[in-house]
C-alpha cells in the first residue's frame, strides 16, 4: 500500500489501468468460451473478409469466421500456454539452480556446464529446431519452449542461492541442526522466491512472443486452432484486401504482451521499494 501511495499521479493512473487490463485478460483466459459471440470454427463463404458491422464487430477472416471470437480464443491460448511453459521452466530451472548453488563442487559444475550449453543457443532458434524435429502441435511447442527456456531460471536461481547461502540465518539454521530439505526450502527457496516470481513475470511476455513466433512461422499450433501468431501469419496475405484483419490481430498480441510486460516492471519496482524500505 505504501508503494502505491508514494507513486506520482501519472504512475498511479497507469498502474490502475494495468490492473484493470490484467483483470480483463485473466477473465478472458478463464471464461473465453462463455463470452465469444460465435463459433470460432464456423465459416461462412458469404462473410469472407467481411468488414466490421453490428453483427461481426471486428469483421471476419479469410474463411468467413468471426474474427472477434477467434481473437478472444487466441488470447486465451497465448496466455495459458505461456503460463504452462513458464511454470515448468520455473520448477525445473529453480530446482537445478538451488541444488547447484547449495551443493557446490562437482554437482554445481555439471549442472552449470549443461546450463551454459543450453544458454549458448538463441532461444527462438533452438525452439525452431526442436519443433522442426518433433513436428507441429501444442504439446511439441511446449516441449520446445521448455527445453530452450529452463536454463535462464537455473542461472538466476543459482546466483540468488549463492547470494543468500552465506547469510547469518543460514549458519544459524545449520548450527541448530536443520536438515538439507529444511534449509533448501525454508531458508533458501522462500527467501529467493520474490525475485524468482519477478523474473518469471518478466519472462512471461517473452515466452508469449516466442510461442506466437513459432506459430507465425508455421511451426506452432495447427490450424484451425485460434492462435494470435498463426492468425497474424494468415492475415499477412490479405493486407491490401482487408487490412483490419492484420491490425486487430496484431494489436491483440501487442496489447497482451504490453500489459504483462509493464505489470512485471511494476512488480520489480515494488520489490526494489521493499528492499530499500527494509534497509532504511
Amino acid at each position: 500500500m505504501d508503494y502505491f501511495l508514494n507513486m506520482n499521479i501519472s504512475k498511479k493512473i497507469f498502474f490502475i489501468f494495468l490492473l484493470i487490463m490484467m483483470s480483463i485478460l485473466i477473465f478472458i483466459s478463464v471464461f473465453a468460451k462463455y463470452i465469444i459471440p460465435f463459433d470460432p470454427y464456423y465459416s461462412d463463404a458469404r462473410d469472407v473478409l467481411a468488414k466490421s458491422d453490428s453483427v461481426h464487430i471486428m469483421g471476419c477472416d479469410h474463411m468467413g469466421r468471426d474474427l472477434f471470437s477467434r481473437i478472444i480464443l487466441g488470447i486465451q491460448s497465448s496466455i495459458l500456454i505461456s503460463l504452462i511453459t513458464v511454470l515448468i521452466n520455473f520448477v525445473i530451472g529453480t530446482v537445478l539452480g538451488i541444488v547447484a548453488g547449495y551443493m557446490g563442487g562437482k554437482v554445481k559444475s555439471i549442472i552449470m556446464r549443461f546450463t551454459d550449453v543450453m544458454l549458448a543457443f538463441p532461444g527462438l532458434v533452438l525452439s525452431i529446431a526442436i519443433v522442426g524435429v518433433l513436428g507441429q502441435g501444442v504439446f511439441n511447442t511446449i516441449i520446445a519452449l521448455v527445453i530452450s527456456g529452463w536454463a535462464e531460471y537455473a542461472r538466476m536461481s543459482l546466483a540468488l542461492t549463492i547470494s543468500v547461502k552465506d547469510n547469518e540465518y543460514m549458519k544459524t539454521a545449520i548450527f541448530h541442526g536443520c536438515d538439507n530439505k529444511q534449509i533448501i526450502f525454508r531458508y533458501i527457496f522462500m527467501n529467493i522466491l520474490p525475485q524468482l516470481i519477478v523474473f518469471a513475470s518478466l519472462n512471461f511476455s517473452s515466452a508469449m512472443l516466442r510461442f506466437s513466433g513459432l506459430a507465425f512461422l508455421g511451426l506452432g499450433v495447427k490450424p484451425p486452432r485460434p492462435e494470435l501468431g498463426l492468425m497474424l501469419s494468415e492475415s499477412k496475405d490479405y493486407m491490401q484486401l482487408a487490412p483490419s484483419y492484420m491490425i486487430y490481430t496484431g494489436f491483440a498480441l501487442f496489447f497482451t504482451v504490453f500489459v504483462f510486460n509493464f505489470f512485471a516492471d511494476y512488480m520489480q519496482d515494488y520489490l526494489n521499494y521493499k528492499k530499500d524500505s527494509l534497509m532504511s
